[in-house]
């Protein structure tokens, strides 16, 4: 669908360890080989005291800084400076904590509301304007972690999805609090729910390990451990 021009949203759901990030990597891959852009982002356990930080590395990645690019404020205030409108760049600068007057401009003494508000509309208007250059994978993992704020914006990517090239790809536990996030009030999401391997697909994939089937002692000890 990405690579006729029609944008959507896929959560990957899945118990820990079964499997969800192994797929992933596959699937960047793939969008790789069809020369769509992968602005990919993990949300991480003590995240969700930390506003906005999984978007920040969608963003580095957009601006090809990659994901450790904290602390660069030079490069990435010369990254920035190349982003049109000004406006937008200037919601950017705030949001990586630059304060160069160049840059902020009057955004610099905004209220946190309307700072919150500008910045929503300014990240996804700068992916709509990525996207109509070549399809966008925005993949966040692990959103069972995500900030509050965080979570908003996701919600209004997914709703600029659904009429851009742009597919926003989630990987989390399936937990109340991921649902209420994919519930946009849009197109529903599709949902890949990843399962365990039952007893004969770990015996399939162990012997395709060994070359030759496992003992049943073997395939006993892999199926408890994992």
């Amino acid at each position: 669908d990405l690579a006729a021009g029609r944008g959507g949203v896929l959560a990957v759901l899945g118990e820990p360890g079964v499997g969800k990030s192994r797929l992933t990597r596959e699937v960047e891959l793939g969008a790789l080989e069809r020369g769509f852009r992968w602005l990919d982002a993990r949300c991480v356990t003590y995240g969700a005291r930390l506003p906005y930080l999984p978007l920040l590395d969608v963003v580095r990645r957009g601006l090809d800084l990659g994901a450790e690019a904290a602390g660069e404020d030079a490069e990435i205030a010369a990254a920035l400076a190349t982003i049109e409108p000004p406006e937008t760049a200037g919601f950017l600068a705030r949001l990586f904590g630059l304060t160069d007057p160049r840059l902020l401009g009057p955004l610099a003494d905004l209220e946190p509301e309307a700072f919150r508000r500008g910045l929503h509309d300014a990240i996804t208007g700068w992916c709509a304007r990525l996207a109509a250059g070549r399809p966008v994978v925005i993949a966040i993992e692990d959103v069972h972690w995500v900030d509050a704020s965080s979570a908003a914006l996701v919600r209004e990517l997914m709703v600029l999805a659904s009429g851009a090239p742009v597919l926003v790809y989630v990987t989390a536990r399936p937990e109340d609090e991921v649902e209420a996030m994919l519930d946009t009030g849009g197109d529903a999401p599709r949902r890949l729910h990843v399962e365990p391997l039952g007893a004969d697909r770990i015996g399939a994939l162990v012997a395709s390990l060994l070359g030759a089937p496992a003992g049943e002692t073997l395939l006993d000890l892999v199926t408890g451990r994992t």
